[in-house]
């Protein structure tokens, strides 16, 4: 049995994809990347060379198990292409073109999330529009999270949400749902007019002020109210934390320092402009199954406003919430 037929390992994207995660460097394993040709390199993350003891994920990244030394084997080979820089766009692009027309029948799909976030680091913010028509073309959905987070990281950002996308985002490597899954989880529920995911989104002093506000209203009639002009077919909302010291910051790597925390968090549109800074409130919460840090903001139509509007259109103007 080939290589790319061998059974492959889902894992949670929490830990598989965040950013910061993703431009993080990993020595390499027995395979030796430097002075590799680009070809060879995207075929080897791709699966089209033989690779002893294959077992990782059909199109994510490393899993919590990040020292296997097949993870450290395809850490080796992204940052072998990315150390390439724009010489090894051409042949990064040969397999981007051949998802986009074959999806998971190219030869290219197996462990494809490391070359659209190869890409993505390559690129910078010029890859946008090439992430972006693979996310709307049904041929590459497959890749839609992984789409997301390379999206996220040619645009500097900690997280980019499209309303696409599937809610596969569970527990991070240290067994905690991290500020960014339930914002990720807010922020498509909204997208997608899903009541429920918003809610368990939310903790307690949220909950109490979306009930308060909402009333006797139906969902819908009360979202509408607070999204009069919502646009057609797939929308994005993107963002990133932003650390004490002013510069833009991925999520904290462990848990926060206290149960409540707020992180000041910049918005932006679609196309990674910002329309709206907004410090979001969390809330850790302790179950028997799961640690969660709940989005718990009082002032939770504000948030829920902001990112209506930075949905709606390429607004360019910040809008602080009220402190």
């Amino acid at each position: 049995m080939s290589p790319r037929h061998i059974r492959r390992i889902a894992v949670p994207l929490t830990c598989a994809l965040l950013p910061s995660v993703l431009a993080m460097p990993l020595s390499g394993g027995p395979l030796q990347a430097e002075g590799q040709s680009a070809a060879d390199l995207v075929k080897f993350l791709t699966y089209q060379t033989k690779r002893p003891d294959a077992h990782g994920m059909a199109h994510g990244l490393f899993d919590c198990g990040s020292a296997k030394a097949e993870d450290r084997e395809n850490g080796a080979a992204a940052d072998a292409l990315v150390k390439l820089g724009r010489e090894a766009t051409s042949d990064i692009e040969t397999a981007l073109d051949s998802i986009e027309t074959q999806g998971q029948h190219s030869v290219f799909s197996t462990n494809s999330a490391w070359l659209v976030n190869a890409y993505a680091r390559i690129q910078g913010a010029s890859a946008y529009h090439r992430l972006r028509r693979m996310s709307n073309n049904p041929n590459a959905g497959f890749l839609r999270p992984a789409l997301d987070k390379a999206i996220a990281v040619a645009l500097g950002l900690t997280s980019y949400v499209s309303s696409q996308r599937s809610d596969a985002e569970g527990l991070n490597c240290s067994g905690v749902l991290m500020p960014h899954t339930l914002l990720d989880r807010l922020i498509l529920g909204w997208e997608r007019n899903d009541q429920r995911r918003v809610e368990a989104s939310l903790g307690p002093l949220a909950t109490a002020a979306l009930r308060s506000m909402r009333g006797q209203k139906q969902w819908d009639a009360f979202r509408t109210g607070l999204w009069p002009q919502m646009p057609e077919g797939e929308i994005a909302i993107g963002y990133r934390f932003r650390s004490s010291d002013g510069p833009a910051t991925s999520e904290p790597k462990g848990p926060l320092d206290s149960s409540r925390s707020t992180l000041d968090t910049i918005f932006t549109t679609s196309a990674g402009d910002q329309c709206g800074i907004f410090r979001v409130e969390f809330l850790l919460s302790r179950t028997g199954t799961e640690d969660s840090y709940l989005v718990d903001n009082a002032d939770i139509d504000s948030l829920l406003r902001l990112m209506s509007v930075c949905a709606s259109g390429p607004h360019r103007e910040p809008v602080a919430n009220r402190d």
